[in-house]
């Protein structure tokens, strides 16, 4: 699975239970947006209204989640949420560039596979950390 909103969702619905914030944007028949974001659906829909000479417009729902599979501040609080869980959680980085999200209950002495619950590894810390728990919460990744 690869960074991204997708993702983000998925681990806001499995978890942080984070709560999307919602915008709207008015979006044509052909799935173009006119990119002009509104907080609530009537200002969307009026705004539609005085611009009736662009045809084809309607209302659309955007949910947006803290990007947890790209920035480390947000992956943080996805760490932060395991903890509850699990009492170990070591990030490292490897000679090619990967890093690898650990995490596990035991008694961690050298860094194998046998030794952790949870061992994944991803292009960027916050995509290992996000993999490690969509794995930890039973979803396959």
């Amino acid at each position: 699975m690869k960074a991204g909103p997708e993702m983000d969702a998925l681990i806001a619905e499995k978890v942080t239970k984070a709560k999307p914030r919602l915008s709207y944007v008015c979006s044509r028949d052909n799935g173009a947006s006119i990119f002009i974001t509104f907080p609530m659906p009537a200002q969307a829909q009026e705004w539609i209204d005085k611009n009736k000479q662009i045809k084809g417009l309607k209302v659309v729902e955007v949910k947006d989640y803290p990007m947890y599979s790209k920035l480390i501040e947000p992956a943080w609080e996805v760490v932060e949420k395991l903890s509850v869980r699990y009492r170990v959680f070591r990030i490292h980085r490897s000679l090619d560039g990967k890093h690898s999200a650990l995490i596990g209950n035991g008694d961690y002495g050298a860094d194998t596979d046998m030794n952790w619950d949870i061992w994944v590894t991803g292009d960027t810390a916050p995509l290992a950390i996000c993999l490690a728990a969509l794995k930890a919460v039973g979803v396959k990744v």
